[in-house]
């Protein structure tokens, strides 16, 4: 997944950090996900906005100026 971050560089550096036992939320985000659900366009398109929405999010939550530009998927794979 490639994510396109318009933000000072200390903040998309922080979007990656989670502390040491903590659940990254991407992680729990992608892992909610149903197979199904992800075999249509329509599926993919509501992921890809459910990222774009918690990335925007942690970067709000950072106090840093900037905004998710897009969310965009190089490899989907599942299992």
């Amino acid at each position: 997944m490639t994510v396109l971050v318009s933000a000072a560089d200390t903040a998309g550096s922080q979007l990656g950090m989670t502390t040491e036992g903590s659940v990254d939320p991407r992680l729990a985000l992608l892992e909610g996900q149903e197979a199904g659900d992800l075999l249509t366009q329509q599926g993919k398109t509501a992921l890809q906005q459910a990222v774009q929405d918690l990335l925007g999010q942690q970067l709000k939550e950072l106090n840093e100026p900037g905004e998710i530009k897009g969310v965009f998927f190089t490899e989907f794979v599942m299992q």
